[in-house]
């Protein structure tokens, strides 16, 4: 019996040793950091919410560091966390389980995956839309381009702009509204090592266009002009930037696609609808 017991008991103690003490997807980077006073730090990557996260490492194992992730302990969601490590002490593992002798092993990298904190668009003035992101940590040499599109399907890039690396990095453009509709944005990153990833896609709500929009714009080649029907039959022009007109048609139908060779530049399109209103919509060809 107390043979059975001593196996029982050893069975158990080695069980708890060996038990994973690493989240589901959660990770631990640890990468060269110019901010640090050793140059070298510990990325935490979707750790659960409010739980104290020990980095363990050395000879003998001991705790090198402890980070707290941020949010509420117990709470749904995932979050991330950066600490400065000393340089050249072997890191083992991180667990959020005090006195572990396992958990997430910390991969060294020489680039730590980019995390993008937050992504939104706001109204600045009535004629500019202001797009903002923040980045949790970023290298250099990692790209952002601001993309925009009038249908939510085909993005056009309108500004781009290079990552200096660091800490809770902050971006913000603004952006000419040259529409009246709605606007989707979104964000496209490519890192360093050449991974490329998309923000999700925010939408700036647009007045009423009265009844006439113009897509893609900016355009590249083609575009169409969309007018509603209780506007037609209409007349369209086409006006350059000298106020030269380029371009005539008549629009019997709710949609009239232009293929036309435009020159790089701003042009002005003037509909007049059945009722002899002029409707003016801005067209940019890039």
């Amino acid at each position: 019996m107390k043979r059975l017991l001593l196996i029982i008991t050893i069975t158990l103690l080695f069980t708890n040793a060996v038990q994973s003490q690493c989240p589901p997807n959660a990770f631990a980077f640890t990468s060269t950091y110019p901010q640090c006073p050793g140059g070298c730090g510990v990325l935490l990557k979707d750790w659960p919410e409010g739980v104290i996260v020990n980095i363990y490492g050395g000879t003998p194992l001991s705790i090198i560091t402890s980070v707290v992730i941020p949010g509420t302990y117990g709470g749904p969601g995932l979050g991330s966390a950066f600490s400065c490590v000393p340089c050249g002490v072997p890191l083992v593992f991180a667990s959020a389980i005090p006195g572990a002798t396992n958990g997430c092993v910390i991969t060294s990298l020489g680039v730590v995956p980019i995390t993008l904190s937050s992504f939104s668009v706001a109204t600045a003035t009535n004629f500019t839309k202001t797009i903002k992101w923040a980045i949790a940590n970023e290298n250099s040499g990692d790209q952002y381009s601001t993309e925009k599109s009038t249908d939510g399907i085909h993005f056009i890039s309108i500004a781009q702009i290079a990552g200096s690396g660091g800490l809770n990095k902050s971006y913000s453009i603004a952006d000419p509204i040259i529409n009246s509709g709605n606007i989707s944005y979104r964000l496209k990153i490519t890192e360093h090592a050449g991974n490329i990833t998309y923000s999700k896609i925010v939408v700036a709500k647009g007045k009423n266009n009265g009844g006439i929009s113009v897509f893609p714009n900016p355009t590249i080649n083609n575009f169409n002009i969309v007018i509603a029907e209780n506007l037609l039959p209409a007349q369209i022009k086409v006006y350059n930037a000298q106020g030269q007109q380029i371009l005539q048609v008549i629009a019997n139908n709710g949609t009239t696609s232009i293929h036309n060779k435009l020159a790089i530049g701003v042009y002005a399109v003037k509909v007049l609808t059945k009722n002899n209103e002029v409707i003016t919509k801005t067209l940019i060809k890039n």
